[in-house]
């Protein structure tokens, strides 16, 4: 399977049809439909291919997630840096400080990282020693590593820090808007959100 994931995209008809996403010069799609598009371009393991536009699609249609079409899903992958252009790591590229760092995160991967992905696990491990879920720290580094939305992204799950409180403040926080859509359900945190959103409900209800 190409595509392996940290997590699954499960979407409430609330926030279907309420939050969009509009590609450029392209239809407005559900944010479901849409973080399951993000999910699948770029894997979530280190060294795995990458899906091609046809194959996601399909992978769309058995979901039943029939709101894109194939021209959308292309403008979609055309806007995202997929490959983060660096040579494939190797020892002599690092630092020895960062090599017990790395290694530990590619004994449990299926493939080598790039350059920049490997400079991000060392990265994000030195500045967070406590994040001790591998497969996390790789699907992090890869998005990091290609920058923009990707890394915005990266920053937003760092930024709360969900493997300290089993996703609590993320959650709180994507329920007071400062936490995307697609950051919840791609990096698995719909859970937390949804005891966030029940949360602020009965606060509510209770006034």
């Amino acid at each position: 399977m190409l595509w392996t994931t940290h997590s699954k995209v499960h979407s409430t008809p609330q926030e279907v049809a309420i939050t969009t996403y509009r590609p450029r010069a392209g239809a407005r799609i559900p944010a479901g439909t849409y973080a399951a598009i993000l999910e699948m371009a770029v894997p979530a393991q280190l060294g795995a291919p990458l899906p091609t536009a046809s194959q996601i699609w399909k992978e769309l249609k058995k979901r039943h997630l029939d709101d894109a079409s194939l021209r959308t899903v292309e403008r979609i992958l055309g806007e995202l840096p997929r490959q983060d252009g660096s040579a494939p790591w190797t020892l002599n590229d690092a630092q020895p400080t960062d090599l017990p760092l790395i290694l530990e995160v590619l004994a449990e991967a299926s493939g080598r990282p790039s350059g920049r992905e490997a400079h991000w696990i060392a990265t994000i491990r030195r500045a967070f020693p406590d994040l001790a879920d591998f497969a996390l720290v790789g699907q992090l580094s890869m998005y990091a590593a290609r920058g923009g939305h990707l890394l915005e992204m990266v920053e937003q799950v760092l930024t709360y820090t969900p493997w300290r409180d089993g996703g609590a403040a993320i959650g709180q926080a994507h329920e007071a808007g400062r936490v995307s859509y697609q950051v919840i359900s791609t990096f698995g945190y719909e859970a937390a959100a949804a005891n966030a959103r029940l949360a602020a409900r009965s606060k509510g209800g209770s006034r």
